[in-house]
């Protein structure tokens, strides 16, 4: 082969290397850009969700607490207090607080709308256990409150 062929093809090789390097540079650059994008989305998603949350969930958090444990031989809020909760709670989640409740906070909203809806075991008072129930669905729907806020404090 002549030299100038040589020389051509070796250059030609060179360009082709330094190319492919060039490409391989570009998909790496691309792929860091997109997945710092994804970050930043996620990240201001979390942002976004955390405020709404801090705005809605005091007042989930104060209708909650209108659940008070009271001395024999009521031993919890009547019955008529507790529907007004109830409705109070259904309003509550049914505007845009039920659009940021974790699963673990829709399980425990649950849990104590069940124990607000359920009648006096002993007469017109509810009986011990079911005051522990309500009294339990109340601490653990406002602990699942505070935990859907409290990775701010972490």
């Amino acid at each position: 082969m002549s030299e100038t062929v040589m020389v051509s093809l070796i250059a030609g090789s060179v360009s082709l290397i330094v190319a492919l390097f060039g490409i391989l540079a570009t998909q790496i650059q691309y792929r860091n850009a997109l997945r710092k994008i994804k970050i930043d989305l996620e990240n201001k998603y979390t942002e976004r969700l955390y405020e709404e949350r801090i705005n809605i969930y005091p007042e989930g958090f104060r209708i909650a607490s209108r659940i008070r444990k009271l001395r024999k031989p009521e031993l919890i809020t009547p019955k008529h207090v507790q529907e007004e909760i109830l409705k109070e709670l259904n309003i509550w989640s049914e505007g845009s607080a039920g659009l940021y409740l974790s699963n673990n906070a829709i399980d425990a909203y649950f849990k104590l709308r069940e124990a607000l809806a359920k009648n006096p075991g002993n007469g017109e008072f509810y009986t011990e256990i079911q005051a522990d129930n309500l009294w339990k669905a109340r601490s653990e729907f406002r602990k699942a409150l505070r935990e859907d806020i409290g990775n701010l404090h972490k």
